[in-house]
């Protein structure tokens, strides 16, 4: 099931970024949606350790992508690597830490993507252009990751949780205030 559910999570991305890419364009800085789509399923659908799916990802990222088979699916396998060991390590639960390391996550990608390029001769842009862009890149992800990780988390938990003001539950039943 895990399995199904990953491939129609890298399915999905791959059509939003090859067609709705441009149209979240700002500037030089677009979302990387299998960037999201990747650490999406590292942090909050796969279990821990399960690193080699990002590897996927990075493959259909490299396949999608003018330019060289290989230096994505490297990045992405890398960075799901560390992914998962800091998932491991710290067990960041919160959707605020999930939201920092698709920011992380993003930015490391997008460097490697550019560091691979600018290494290959398939760009002339200076170093330091590459890298703005990458952290705007990793930003930009970042905050579409947001809602994603806040719905991954509700899911998790079985609906939204009281906070004593008579919120809803999963289920859309009111709950009584804490008295």
């Amino acid at each position: 099931m895990r399995f199904l559910l990953s491939l129609t999570i890298l399915y999905l991305a791959a059509v939003v970024d090859t067609s709705l890419a441009e149209v979240f364009r700002v500037g030089e800085v677009a979302p990387d949606f299998l960037a999201l789509a990747a650490v999406l399923w590292l942090l909050a659908i796969a279990r821990p350790g399960q690193f080699l799916a990002a590897g996927a990802y990075g493959l259909v990222q490299d396949l999608i992508a003018p330019g060289r088979v290989g230096p994505g699916a490297a990045g992405f396998l890398l960075v799901g690597y560390l992914v998962a060991r800091v998932r491991l390590r710290l067990a960041p639960e919160h959707f605020l830490w999930h939201v920092a390391m698709a920011w992380a996550g993003a930015t490391l990608l997008a460097l490697s993507t550019a560091a691979a390029a600018w290494m290959l001769g398939e760009t002339r842009q200076p170093w330091l252009i590459l890298s703005q862009r990458a952290a705007g890149v990793g930003l930009y992800t970042a905050a579409l990751s947001v809602p994603l990780f806040m719905i991954a988390g509700w899911i998790r938990q079985g609906g939204v949780q009281d906070s004593g003001f008579g919120v809803q539950d999963g289920v859309g039943q009111a709950r009584p205030l804490r008295g």
